[in-house]
């Protein structure tokens, strides 16, 4: 078992050529990934849009945002070297670091946020989705949820239907992807934690194709052991029990708390525990920890050699 998907951050490779994506994007494909998850698409902060990766009509417009937002081509480069190597793309919308304070708590502020980002659905869907068929095939809902005490998953059901009843009346060829976590902050019981996930997923007008692709822990719960982490795994799969719709998959983390990479011994473990229970893997982020950018061409062969193995 290994990935077969990567997540990228905007920033990284914001203003990238056509040919550097299409350089970065072989070498994924050398490491086994076959799709490409944009993380977000905007970046938004104190009620307005401070950036976009693509060219929004909402540039210069002061009452979405701020007087410097700013624009880059980074979804136009990036599927173009998609398409010219083979490789799919999920493009992430929504997501904005006002979630962080808990504005969600808030159901107006989930519903203007969840009507702004249709917007930009559409906005990307009409640039991109005819001109790259074959090649933008989903979504990824940025807004990243967790386990928590204050039943907040209705608001977030709220927000995601919003979302999913747009894409579906626009594409419903298109799937959408969610990840999520266990927040060492809320600290919930594994019971609660898989009753947020049954109770969403009961208010949530999900489609079948949607993933469901949760975070693993093992780059940021170091106080938690093997056992409890995969407890959590499980937790997932129990408040999946009676969802047809959705598929499970896994978001394998490649990183160590406080900063760095893993090891691959660590992350070949990860891998194997969580494809005892998912459908697919995904990861965060080969790009941003063993790429040849960061990481340096034998960091590389040794992934490589790992994908060999994990493909026996």
């Amino acid at each position: 078992p290994y990935p077969t998907g990567d997540f990228i951050q905007p920033w990284f490779a914001a203003d990238w050529s056509v040919s550097r994506w299409e350089t970065h994007l072989e070498a994924l494909k050398a490491a086994g990934i076959e799709f490409v998850i944009l993380q977000f698409t905007s970046s938004y902060q104190d009620g307005k849009y401070t950036d976009f990766n693509y060219p929004s009509s909402l540039i210069g417009n002061e009452e979405y945002c701020t007087p410097d937002c700013k624009t880059h081509d980074t979804v136009a480069s990036l599927l173009e070297a998609a398409k010219n190597t083979g490789m799919k793309v999920w493009l992430g919308i929504g997501g904005c670091s006002d979630w962080w304070g808990y504005a969600f708590s808030d159901i107006d502020w989930c519903v203007k946020r969840a009507t702004e980002t249709n917007f930009i659905i559409k906005e990307l869907y009409d640039m991109y989705k005819h001109q790259y068929p074959d090649t933008f095939v989903g979504w990824y809902w940025a807004w990243e949820m967790f386990g928590n005490k204050g039943n907040h998953e209705k608001n977030w059901a709220e927000m995601i239907n919003i979302n999913l009843d747009y894409m579906t009346e626009l594409d419903p060829t298109m799937p959408c992807m969610f990840s999520t976590y266990y927040s060492m902050y809320e600290n919930c019981t594994p019971e609660r934690f898989t009753e947020v996930w049954s109770n969403l997923f009961s208010l949530t007008r999900f489609r079948e194709g949607d993933i469901w692709a949760p975070m693993d822990g093992l780059g940021t719960l170091p106080e938690l052991t093997y056992t409890q982490r995969e407890q959590l795994l499980r937790c997932y799969v129990e408040a999946m029990e009676n969802e047809d719709r959705l598929t499970l998959w896994f978001n394998v983390e490649n990183f160590k708390d406080g900063g760095g990479a893993a090891d691959l011994a660590r992350f070949a473990d990860q891998c194997i525990i969580c494809s005892k229970y998912a459908e697919g893997l995904i990861t965060f982020s080969y790009t941003h920890y063993y790429s040849p950018t960061v990481a340096g061409r034998a960091y590389t062969k040794d992934y490589q050699t790992f994908v060999k193995w994990a493909k026996q």
